[in-house]
């Protein structure tokens, strides 16, 4: 495995391991799993682009998933668009098989900071139309030579 090209950095974490008077098992074990992270890294930043690409948005990336949303530029299905993300892969020398993982129907809840924050949008939207309604209001009774705020 340290042979080939795309993993040489770990190389020197093997030698590093050594000076830190690891075990030959432990020295394995960790440099194994820093390769596996390091290509699962790749193949999500491989897939999060082709999703963009097509214009749908990685929500999230979690653990070997990604959590897409469909954007407004998309004009592909999901079945479409992991087809295209498994050649993506293909082409890099990735043979992945993507899959839609079942949310078991909490897809469709409402994510409650999310609502929170349109709520407060919504808000501040609304306070800044009356606001700014306040302020015209304002501007054309002082044009007018009265102003409410002079009456004590």
């Amino acid at each position: 495995l340290l042979v080939h090209p795309r993993f040489q950095w770990a190389c020197s974490d093997q030698q590093e391991l050594r000076m830190e008077d690891c075990s030959e098992f432990t020295i394995k074990t960790r440099i194994l799993s820093r390769v596996l992270e390091s290509c699962e890294n790749e193949i999500l930043t491989l897939l999060q682009r082709s999703f963009h690409l097509q214009g749908w948005i990685t929500r999230s990336k979690i653990f070997d998933s990604l959590i897409v949303e469909k954007g407004p530029t998309a004009h592909k299905n999901l079945p479409d668009v992991l087809d295209t993300a498994e050649n993506a892969c293909k082409m890099q020398g990735w043979d992945v098989v993507l899959v839609e993982k079942d949310l078991n129907g909490k897809e469709d809840r409402p994510i409650k900071t999310v609502e929170e924050a349109r709520q407060v949008l919504r808000e501040l939207s609304i306070g800044t139309s009356e606001s700014k309604r306040k302020s015209r209001s304002k501007a054309k009774r002082m044009a007018s030579g009265f102003d409410v705020d002079d009456i004590e």
